[in-house]
């Protein structure tokens, strides 16, 4: 019966559902800077910063429910030259 109370509970707290989303990832990039073997990009991660649920877990038994959330808004830098 556990398994059908978490399932049930589960369900009514809309775990089983994820709403769909929309999400803006940009990437520039420069390669062979001035005719040289050196290239940089730039990169940027859900650059709205939009908070958004990929998952979740409840549990009845404990009276427990967890929501795991997608990564913030993440901007890095790539520099590389080839030998």
């Amino acid at each position: 019966t556990e398994l059908l109370f978490g399932a049930f509970n589960s369900y009514a707290h809309g775990g089983c559902h994820t709403p769909a989303r929309t999400l803006v990832d940009l990437r520039v990039e420069w390669n062979n800077i001035g005719g040289s073997r050196l290239s940089a990009a730039l990169n940027a991660e859900n650059l709205t910063d939009k908070i958004y649920r990929i998952g979740t877990n409840s549990t009845l038994l404990y009276g427990v429910e967890g929501d795991a959330y997608g990564p913030p808004r993440m901007i890095t830098f790539d520099l590389s030259y080839r030998f």
